[in-house]
């Protein structure tokens, strides 16, 4: 349990020295939420820049934003979410979810991985492993240990029938299980949500400090589309659809839900290496 009560600890010092290098929205959007809550806040800042209007669940271009469109020379991932809206956003946020170009977002996550402020897919499946591997190796050791001692053929087959020994080995792998179970209680590893301990501390220090007079976008990053304080914004933008949020779905499970096929496309590479008692 020590390796849980460690985690559930909030890291102060450390968390707010990662509050710093989070002001950009859609980087707290990922980690708040996945990578459609990042698409939502793309969108929501573009209609707070006067780029794209939301009529009824419907979006579509202002002229401000098609003129964008048409005097840019290079398509970065802002223009083409404005093409995304331009092309499908009649059809309402949902389709825009579908088309809009995630290169950045994944970014946004593997940065967050790195940072440990969300488990990734391989963290979860195998890092409960780093406590149950030392101790399944122990008991192999002990087991070779004890074998060892007998000098004769006789005095090996006594140990090998031994109930002691036999009941030793037994109890030192079962012990395995409780230990990677109790490991995978850390905040992150198991339900819809891979935010660490500390990514939970990241964003409790950036609610706290979001100004009272703060736009739409930011409000998203955090809270999702219920966020928005402009009633009619939020009725005209999140007409019947699902709002942004964390849900990892396991692979054999085919249902669709908004962040289904978008909730984690963090890189092992460069984010996995070690572990350490924080999650």
């Amino acid at each position: 349990m020590a390796i849980v009560v460690r985690d559930r600890r909030p890291r102060l010092e450390v968390a707010r020295s990662l509050v710093a290098g989070y002001g950009n929205d859609v980087d707290v959007a990922v980690l708040s939420g996945g990578i459609v809550r990042g698409i939502d806040v793309g969108v929501v800042r573009m209609i707070d820049d006067g780029l794209v209007r939301a009529d009824s669940g419907r979006l579509g271009l202002t002229p401000p934003g098609e003129a964008r469109l048409a005097e840019a020379s290079y398509r970065d991932d802002g223009l083409r979410l404005l093409e995304a809206v331009r092309d499908v956003g009649e059809r309402g946020l949902a389709a825009v979810r579908d088309r809009a170009p995630v290169a950045g977002l994944r970014g946004a996550l593997d940065r967050a991985v790195v940072d440990r402020l969300i488990v990734s897919p391989r963290r979860r499946k195998w890092e409960a492993m780093t406590v149950a591997a030392p101790m399944g190796a122990g008991v192999l050791v002990f087991l070779i240990g004890m074998l060892s001692t007998a000098r004769t053929y006789r005095e090996f087959q006594e140990l090998e029938s031994s109930p002691g020994l036999g009941l030793a080995i037994f109890l030192g792998f079962m012990a395995m299980i409780p230990a990677a179970v109790i490991y995978v209680r850390k905040h992150g590893y198991t339900g819809p949500d891979p935010t660490t301990t500390l990514g939970r501390e990241v964003l409790r220090q950036l609610s706290d400090g979001l100004p009272a007079r703060a736009g739409e976008a930011p409000r998203v990053a955090l809270g999702g589309l219920a966020a928005i304080s402009d009633d009619g914004l939020r009725r005209n933008l999140a007409s019947g659809i699902t709002d942004s949020r964390w849900n990892i779905r396991p692979k054999r499970d085919d249902s669709t839900d908004v962040n289904a096929s978008f909730a984690v496309y963090a890189m092992d590479a460069g984010g996995d290496g070690g572990t350490d008692g924080d999650g």
